[in-house]
C-alpha cells in the first residue's frame, strides 16, 4: 500500500522549494548588483569624475593622476566583488539549507539586514532623484522585488524549521 502524503510533507517540500528559488533569485540579484555598479561608474562621468576630483588630481602630474585613476576603479571592483560575493553567499547558504544540507541559519541575519537597508533607501530614489520617472520606477520595483526575495528567504526558513522541529516531536 502506498504512503500518502501529509500536509506536513506537502508543506515542507513546498517552503524548502520557495527558498531554493528565494537563494537563485539572490544569486541573480548579485549580478544585477554588480551590472548596475559597473555600468553607473563606466557610464556616468560625473560619478566617476567626483570621486577623482575629491582627491584633487590637478595638482599631480600625469603619472599621478593615472595612478589616482587606476586606484579609484581597482577599490570600487573590490567593493562590487565584495558586494557580490556576500550575496553569492547567502544565496548559497539559502539553497543548502533548503536542501537539507545545512543546519545554521545565519544567513537570514544578513538577509534581514539587507532587507531592511533596502526598504530603508527607497524613499531616497524620491528624495533628490537625478534620474527620469522610468528609471526610478524600475529601481524601485527591483528593490521591492529584493525585499520579497529577502521576507521569503527568512519566512520559508522559519517555516522548514517549524515543520521539522514538530516532525521530531511526533516521532518522539
Amino acid at each position: 500500500m502506498e504512503k500518502k502524503n501529509n500536509l506536513d510533507e506537502i508543506n515542507l517540500r513546498r517552503y524548502r522549494k520557495n527558498l531554493t528559488l528565494s537563494g537563485q533569485g539572490y544569486i541573480a540579484f548579485s549580478v544585477w548588483t554588480c551590472m548596475k555598479l559597473f555600468m553607473i561608474y563606466t557610464m556616468r562621468r560625473e560619478d566617476m569624475q567626483s570621486l577623482i576630483d575629491a582627491v584633487n588630481v590637478e595638482s599631480y602630474d600625469e603619472v599621478a593622476q593615472t595612478f589616482v585613476f587606476v586606484t579609484v576603479v581597482v577599490v570600487l571592483s573590490l567593493i562590487a566583488l565584495t558586494s557580490v560575493l556576500v550575496h553569492v553567499g547567502i544565496g548559497i547558504s539559502a539553497i543548502k539549507y533548503s536542501c537539507g544540507t545545512k543546519k545554521k541559519r545565519g544567513f537570514l541575519v544578513a538577509a534581514g539586514f539587507f532587507m531592511i537597508l533596502n526598504i530603508i533607501g527607497i524613499p531616497g530614489y524620491f528624495i533628490n532623484p537625478k534620474t527620469g520617472l522610468d528609471t526610478i520606477i524600475a529601481s524601485v520595483s527591483v528593490d521591492l522585488t529584493l525585499a520579497y526575495i529577502l521576507f521569503d528567504m527568512i519566512y520559508c526558513t522559519g517555516k522548514i524549521r517549524k515543520i521539522q522541529q514538530s516532525a521530531s516531536e511526533e516521532e518522539q
